[in-house]
């Protein structure tokens, strides 16, 4: 429960922080999302190097999946970032995590999870959440 929690929260803060820098501050949701990509590749990359990764034989294997998601995560929060810039926050995020249904349901049906019934709980108060946002 507490690592959920922390996660929602470290969520909230940087969903309003980059909110604040599209709306408010008028960054562009480009330059946004591609701040925090370099800021990320270079924390990650420190912390791999003292480890001493073998990064060249992973990339190697796994090539196709890293420029997929190379190129379809940016494009995905660069979108959530522009609506952002033209809804409110407050709806706009809730429903960016709705997205954590469709994890659920790749996660039992296609990798075997376990939890099923406390996952679609949890979906369940999620969609809950984003339908109250939407009619209050």
């Amino acid at each position: 429960m507490f690592w959920g929690l922390a996660t929602g929260f470290t969520i909230a803060c940087y969903t309003l922080v980059d909110g604040y820098s599209v709306k408010a501050l008028l960054l562009s949701p480009l330059l946004v999302e591609y701040a925090g990509n370099a800021f990320r590749a270079l924390l990650l990359s420190v912390g791999s190097l003292r480890r001493e990764i073998p990064l060249g034989a992973e990339y190697r294997k796994y090539w196709k999946y890293v420029c997929g998601i190379a190129l379809l995560m940016p494009v995905g929060y660069i979108l959530v970032l522009y609506a952002m810039r033209m809804a409110p926050v407050s709806h706009v995020a809730p429903i960016r995590e709705m997205s954590m249904m469709i994890g659920t349901y790749f996660g039992i049906r296609f990798l075997g999870e376990g939890h099923a019934r406390r996952r679609i709980f949890g979906s369940a108060l999620i969609a809950i959440g984003v339908a109250a946002i939407a009619a209050g």
